[in-house]
């Protein structure tokens, strides 16, 4: 009566399906175009940044197409910089593990003092909200 109405259903298999064309190599035209657009979106942020003042520099898209030689130098500092900051947190972070936690104390004449037992709630006990 309809077609395919014997056949077993199959669900179309969208994540390979969409991995295929998210995965497919790209021609040159488009390569091309997406590098432009990342290009173009860089430097507006480069000079968003300069607009408020912030004298920040980054490798970013242009440094691997063969940047300036002033911004792999400011790499290179700033990675020294993250890597001897990172080893203090290191430090701070194992002298916080030595310490003891503290424990939790149920306060005096609360509902869940130590050593009581709560009963189960049933739809009559339970409160309305």
């Amino acid at each position: 009566m309809w077609e395919g109405a014997g056949e077993k259903f199959r669900p179309f298999p969208w994540r390979e399906h969409e991995r295929e064309r998210h995965n497919k190599p790209k021609d040159a035209a488009t390569q091309k175009k997406v590098n432009a657009q990342l290009l173009r979106g860089e430097s507006k942020k480069r000079q968003r940044l300069k607009a408020l003042g912030i004298d920040y520099s980054f490798p970013g898209y242009s440094s691997s197409r063969g940047g300036s030689a002033e911004a792999d130098a400011g790499e290179q500092k700033s990675q020294k910089e993250d890597e001897e900051i990172g080893h203090e947190k290191r430090e701070e972070k194992q002298e916080e593990a030595k310490a003891p936690t503290p424990t939790r104390v149920a306060k005096k004449g609360s509902r869940k003092a130590a050593g009581s037992v709560s009963k189960p709630r049933t739809m009559a006990t339970k409160k309305r909200r």
